[in-house]
């Protein structure tokens, strides 16, 4: 006698394939945003980096897996980033701006967590607003400009104005010395 066990596994092949679809999104999306996402472990060593915008700095995703996040920074800037990275490994939620290679990026750091909610490392985005500093620099640049034409047209009215009320002026005295039926 032969005793077979069949079981439908469709429900787990169907849930596996949404699973796939759903990590193949995942990672496209990470891949073609326009930031840099990354993740540090508790000394600061980035365990990740993904992201559209690394390649504005010349870099593949999971490049500076491994560097300190200090040794990849290594200028006046770094000193900043590593104490946010150290708030954020105490639970605190930072954000700041940074110029990295010529790019202006405003940065948000987290606490990254594991299953059980203990704090592991920090888990970052930096949005490039290289573009949106310039264009506030151009209209600072524009807004200066105006306000001196704005001050050079105030001072020419301010002459026209002068000069009008001395021609009124000598007009009026023209007009005392008139005798009375001539005007």
């Amino acid at each position: 006698s032969v005793l077979g066990v069949a079981r439908d596994v469709t429900d787990r092949r169907e849930g596996e394939r949404a699973l796939r679809d759903r990590e193949s999104r995942l990672r496209l999306l990470t891949a073609q945003l326009p930031a840099i996402l990354w993740t540090t472990d508790a000394q600061l060593r980035f365990t990740s980096s993904m992201g559209a915008g690394l390649a504005a700095l010349g870099l593949q995703p999971g490049q500076v897996v491994g560097m300190r996040i200090g040794d990849f920074l290594k200028d006046e800037d770094a000193d900043t980033v590593v104490q946010a990275h150290r708030r954020a490994l105490a639970g605190e939620h930072e954000a700041y701006d940074n110029t990295v290679a010529g790019h202006a990026y405003r940065c948000r750091i987290e606490p990254l967590r594991d299953e059980r909610g203990q704090i592991v490392g920090c888990i970052g985005v930096a949005l490039d607003i290289t573009e949106l500093k310039r264009a506030e620099e151009e209209l600072r640049r524009l807004n200066a400009a105006l306000e001196v034409r704005v001050g050079e047209r105030t001072a020419e009215l301010a002459r026209t104005l002068s000069a009008l009320r001395e021609s009124e002026a000598m007009f009026r005295a023209v007009m005392e010395q008139m005798p009375d039926g001539l005007y």
